[in-house]
């Protein structure tokens, strides 16, 4: 008899809002709760997002209709100081991360995406 293992879905780490959360993301009709500095910090086009003159500037709520929900939540967990050590760039999240790393420019998140690479071309 074979037994069968059951995955555990961790619960989404910016699903609920916490005291830094400062920008609401809308997408798949879900909502990601994150932090307008860490996304500065780690992107030149989110700086460029929340400090020109674009609408996302006073925006509480941002909708990004063409993204997928679990993509975005992979690059978010890449770009965190805290989940970013926790969370490897693995065969199934470098697809979902390397799209959105290259579009918002987070060097960090490409960087790790090299290496991720690398790393599977000489282990």
């Amino acid at each position: 008899m074979a037994s069968q293992i059951t995955a555990v879905k961790t619960p989404c780490p910016f699903g609920t809002p916490d005291d830094t959360t400062d920008v609401i993301f809308l997408i798949e009709e879900r909502k990601l709760y994150f932090n307008k500095a860490i996304l500065m910090m780690c992107s030149p086009v989110f700086k460029s997002m929340f400090t020109a003159n674009f609408k996302e500037k006073e925006a509480k709520e941002i909708e990004l209709p063409e993204k997928k929900y679990d993509d975005v939540v992979a690059f978010f967990e890449q770009m965190h100081p805290v989940y970013s050590h926790q969370t490897p760039v693995t065969e199934t999240s470098f697809g979902q991360i390397l799209p959105l790393a290259d579009e918002y420019q987070a060097e960090h998140v490409l960087h790790k995406c090299s290496e991720y690479l690398e790393s599977q071309i000489h282990p």
